[in-house]
């Protein structure tokens, strides 16, 4: 297990909400570790600078984050995205330590959320079919897949596609997911 002493915590603030005082509070309860605070509003800017002012279409900036982070924070070897709903009853060390061998993120699967509830198998196969990007599978994809629960995620940027922001985007796009 890993020391709390060894574990940099990065928390990004909501909006509205003075840093200074989370930050005492959070030191409170984690009086060993070091701890930055980010308010969204200075994130946001650092995606919209890093991506041109691309728009996130269909998805909140909590959404998108944690899989954006990397791009103005790149020099980072592994890091823990907790969304804010979310309770630890445990250690967060502990899921620092977790090992992902050759992937890039591990995370939790969701399987009351299937692929077929949010797309449709026709679509996704026409994409497949005419579209040349480099993120689209040729292997026709499990409709019946569990979806993943992105609201704790162990990400090791290094091992993250340099184009993972672009194909976020891209998808987004496609599938209308600004109309759902």
């Amino acid at each position: 297990m890993i020391s709390p002493d060894k574990v940099h915590f990065r928390f990004f603030i909501p909006e509205g909400h003075d840093n200074k005082v989370s930050y005492f509070k959070l030191k409170v309860l984690f009086p060993h570790s070091d701890l930055e605070i980010f308010g969204q509003e200075e994130v946001k800017e650092k995606f919209r600078t890093a991506n041109s002012g691309v728009v996130y279409a269909g998805h909140t900036f909590e959404e998108v984050a944690p899989f954006l982070i990397q791009i103005i924070y790149s020099s980072w070897s592994k890091f823990i995205y907790i969304s804010p709903n979310v309770i630890v009853k445990g250690r967060v060390e502990e899921l620092f330590g977790s090992n992902l061998t050759s992937y890039a993120v591990g995370g939790i699967e969701d399987c009351s959320e299937r692929l077929d509830n949010y797309v449709n198998s026709e679509v996704l196969a026409a994409i497949q079919r005419t579209a040349s990007k480099p993120w689209i599978s040729v292997t026709p994809y499990a409709m019946k897949a569990c979806m993943p629960d992105s609201s704790i995620l162990l990400i090791d940027p290094r091992k993250l596609d340099k184009d993972l922001g672009k194909a976020i985007l891209w998808w987004s796009k496609v599938l209308n997911w600004s109309k759902r």
